[in-house]
């Protein structure tokens, strides 16, 4: 389904897991505090996902939601429709004073939600309206460039957003995630920069698609100390002529998603 408003292009959805290890909540509260600053200087507001069982972390999301940047939550199990959602939800409110709308997987497979309807009917029963538990980019066996990256830009054509019947809106990510780029190929962060631009033109050349990175905070403070993450993505979206590439949250996606099923 198509969500972009007719001005834009392309649309990039960033969205960033927060969930470091306990040795890591200083350090990770001053990057992600560093990382506000840069998105409001380049007009940009985060999505970021915050894991309740990260008790030490979860004060530090309140500075950003009064920024105006949206916080949902990251949970484990989402295809276990048993799994407690209220408690995680109530944990999350208390902590940074906004009511998640949606909920990352932290445990992303392929093909998301798509075959399990009672894990689906479960998340909508929790309040929930849109899931990102989709990652089906295919690694390739080692760090290999070229075609393997062509292909990962590529597979943002098939991971658009979703509308199940129960009404969940499911937000697939595209593209090679930052865990698997830094820790699993082990590559630079000017070869990530890259493959940001390439996944960038990619949606932009054939129009009319999402893309949704997935983006882990810890990652990135490790990997890309300078930021340039952000810097890259805005840069070059705003270096495009011929159609506009629009930035939004998660919540915004799932707004135009409710509007359009209610017209």
């Amino acid at each position: 389904m198509n969500l972009l408003p007719d001005d834009v292009r392309c649309a990039v959805a960033v969205g960033i897991s927060c969930a470091p290890c306990p040795g890591e909540i200083a350090l990770a509260g001053g990057y992600l505090s560093s990382l506000c600053d840069q998105a409001e200087e380049l007009d940009l507001r985060l999505q970021l996902f915050a894991d309740a069982r990260a008790v030490d972390m979860l004060p530090q999301l309140r500075a950003p939601v009064a920024r105006g940047h949206a916080v949902d939550l990251q949970a484990a199990l989402l295809h276990e429709q048993k799994t407690d959602m209220a408690r995680p939800l109530q944990a999350l409110w208390e902590a940074t004073g906004d009511r998640a709308v949606g909920v990352r997987a932290a445990d992303m497979g392929r093909l998301g939600l798509q075959k399990m309807p009672a894990a689906r009917e479960h998340l909508v029963r929790s309040g929930l309206g849109f899931v990102n538990s989709d990652y089906s980019t295919k690694l390739p066996e080692g760090p290999a460039p070229g075609f393997a990256d062509k292909n990962a830009a590529m597979l943002i054509k098939h991971t658009q957003p979703r509308l199940y019947g129960e009404g969940l809106l499911e937000i697939p990510s595209a593209g090679y995630s930052a865990g698997d780029f830094f820790l699993t190929q082990r590559r630079p962060v000017e070869a990530w920069c890259d493959h940001l631009r390439q996944c960038l033109d990619f949606a932009h050349d054939i129009g009319g698609l999402l893309w949704a990175p997935a983006l882990d905070l810890s990652v990135l403070m490790r990997h890309d100390p300078d930021r340039d993450t952000l810097r890259t993505l805005v840069t070059h979206a705003r270096s495009k002529r011929s159609g506009k590439v629009g930035f939004y949250t998660y919540r915004d996606i799932h707004a135009r998603a409710s509007q359009t099923e209610s017209g």
